[in-house]
């Protein structure tokens, strides 16, 4: 079975330089934040919480090549799912700016999952 991870982009915050790749590595279900890690400003690895609403172009990247690393949340199964979830993280994340993120919460839909409203 295939593995994917979800990566996406920082829009502001104090630690990551404006646009930093990052890497999710939990996805709590109903969360405001995700965990993510990161190069810092300063140049290291960081792994701190993030607003969702700081994060933007959510996408699937195949995760053979971490196998061996050990972190990352890792989401089983086809492209097309893993894409899924990524969209739905991305529309929450929209939401969440938009000031909507309860609206998200009570849709009945969970971003862990790939669930759709």
């Amino acid at each position: 079975m295939e593995k994917w991870i979800i990566k996406a982009n920082i829009i502001q915050d104090k630690v990551f330089r404006d646009n930093a790749k990052v890497l999710i590595l939990d996805i709590p279900g109903g969360k405001e934040s995700l965990q993510v890690r990161g190069m810092s400003k300063g140049g290291r690895m960081v792994t701190k919480w993030v607003q969702i609403s700081r994060l933007r172009n959510f996408r699937p990247e195949f995760a053979a090549e971490l196998d061996d690393v050990g972190f990352g949340h890792f989401i089983p199964g086809t492209k097309e799912h893993a894409q899924e979830v990524a969209g739905n993280l991305e529309k929450c994340a929209e939401e969440k700016r938009d000031g909507g993120f309860e609206r998200v919460s009570e849709a009945g839909y969970s971003t862990w999952d790939g669930g759709s409203p």
